[in-house]
């Protein structure tokens, strides 16, 4: 790969509290939750869910990742 390459990421990742972590293959959509089959795991680990928070804040850090803008929920008229 290149270093002008670009790239995304599309993780599926939710870290509660820094105690607990939800790593899934789902989509958090409820057309995902109702039609397909998916796989998620729940870690009950203050250290995991730690590491899992700090390795995507290094990332945004070193601008390997980046935020996007939240969509607003309302629809506009």
């Amino acid at each position: 790969m290149s270093e002008h390459t670009v790239t995304s990421m599309h993780a599926k990742c939710i870290v509660i509290d820094s105690k607990e972590a939800l790593v899934t293959s789902a989509n958090f959509t409820e057309a995902a939750q109702v039609r397909n089959i998916e796989l998620g795991l729940l870690v009950k680990s203050s250290a995991i869910a730690t590491q899992i928070e700090e390795h995507f804040q290094g990332m945004i850090q070193n601008e390997v990742l980046s935020r996007l803008p939240l969509l607003s929920m309302e629809k506009s008229s």
